[in-house]
């Protein structure tokens, strides 16, 4: 992306950083992505700079809150899943190692029924999926250091820490990234299925993030517009789900395998990634990023973007089949 238009991506974003918290409007003229005409329900690239991702309205706005008050330490109030214990550590060479965390099998309620924002069109609707076999999913976001020590260069924007998340990863390069490490390691790595992820990151929860409604106790598990500075931070700052996953909500978007579709409608209910009749041009991407709005990093929502291209938001998690 060329650095001017990335520039005024991110003045923009800090400029819609100063409207939320202020309460005053301001007028932003959205930059598009390339061949993007701002469809939800299109298959054409999200802009992943956009706050408001394709959304008529400010979804910061909407009325998705309760007024509960949950302790976000506790489990999420719908009662959990009790995870397996487990996890493997992988050797990726030079000193570098990777944690995966072993998530159990089970049933759960993909998408939302939840009609407060058009947006959520693309998350809908709500489908039973059961994951057969259990599987290791990446207790962080892969880093720069685990990148380097891999594919032995670093493309990130960010800088000044090894446990940064890597960005500016297209999928083709986290698909090449899981091949080199499934051959470093004797696993079988990839990135998970849309499934996988959100199976996840909810670890048993059916509520809007996997601590609850309340978007005021987002602060304490992810960084996002409010709070990240226009920029990535180290993996594990936050606290993690009921799975001990880390940064499942904001830091990066995170690739999936699964092509885009404009909703779940046909939507396979084993797991398995859906890419079929989609469009093989582009991927799908979950947890929201450092310049997302709180309403992008819910456990359900979905973006999109070209497959061959990258952008400075957005890195990747793998999984690995016992």
């Amino acid at each position: 992306m060329p650095y001017t238009r990335r520039l005024v991506l991110t003045l923009l974003a800090a400029i819609t950083a100063v409207s939320l918290t202020t309460g005053c409007p301001v007028y932003i003229p959205v930059w598009p992505a390339d061949n993007d005409n701002s469809n939800a329900n299109d298959n054409t690239t999200d802009d992943p700079l956009d706050p408001n991702d394709n959304t008529s309205d400010d979804p910061a706005n909407d009325n998705t809150n309760d007024n509960t008050e949950d302790d976000p330490a506790d489990p999420p109030p719908d009662g959990p899943v009790e995870p397996q214990v487990g996890e493997v550590t992988l050797d990726l060479g030079d000193g570098v190692s990777m944690v995966l965390a072993l998530i159990p099998s089970g049933t759960f309620s993909m998408g939302t029924d939840s009609t407060d924002h058009a947006a959520l069109d693309r998350s809908r609707p709500v489908h039973t999926v059961t994951i057969a076999e259990d599987f290791y999913i990446g207790r962080y976001e892969v880093t720069q250091a685990q990148w380097q020590a891999t594919m032995g260069d670093s493309p990130s924007s960010f800088t000044g820490s090894d446990i940064l998340p890597v960005e500016s990863i297209s999928w083709a390069e986290a698909i090449a990234f899981c091949e080199a490490a499934s051959i470093a390691t004797g696993y079988t790595i990839t990135l998970p299925t849309d499934a996988q992820w959100e199976y996840a990151c909810r670890a048993g929860a059916t509520t809007a993030y996997s601590f609850g409604d309340d978007r005021d106790d987002l602060d304490q598990y992810g960084w996002y517009l409010t709070n990240g500075a226009l920029t990535t931070h180290d993996v594990g700052g936050k606290l993690p789900n009921f799975w001990n996953l880390y940064d499942m909500h904001g830091n990066v978007l995170e690739w999936c395998l699964d092509t885009w579709h404009a909703d779940y409608t046909d939507a396979p209910q084993n797991g398995s990634a859906w890419t079929q009749e989609g469009d093989d041009t582009l991927r799908v991407l979950r947890g929201g990023a450092w310049y997302s709005i709180d309403f992008n990093l819910r456990s359900d929502y979905r973006f999109k973007y070209d497959a061959t291209d990258d952008y400075h938001g957005i890195g990747f998690r793998v999984v690995a089949v016992p």
